[in-house]
């Protein structure tokens, strides 16, 4: 049975929440990856051909 002790309860909210964010950041990097692999000439994303061009 679900514990509903509002002190872990929060505790879990924050974890999910921040493990989502972490989820969200992970498949971001591997697209923007997948984007360098597989379009080397042909950048997908204008804000990161703009990051490259001025390449920082």
């Amino acid at each position: 049975m679900w514990n509903q002790h509002p002190v872990l309860n929060s505790i879990n909210d924050e974890y999910f929440k921040y493990k989502k964010k972490l989820d969200c950041r992970k498949e971001e990097g591997l697209k923007r990856r997948k984007v360098l692999i597989l379009n080397k000439k042909h950048y997908l994303d204008g804000k990161l051909k703009c990051i490259l061009i001025k390449g920082i």
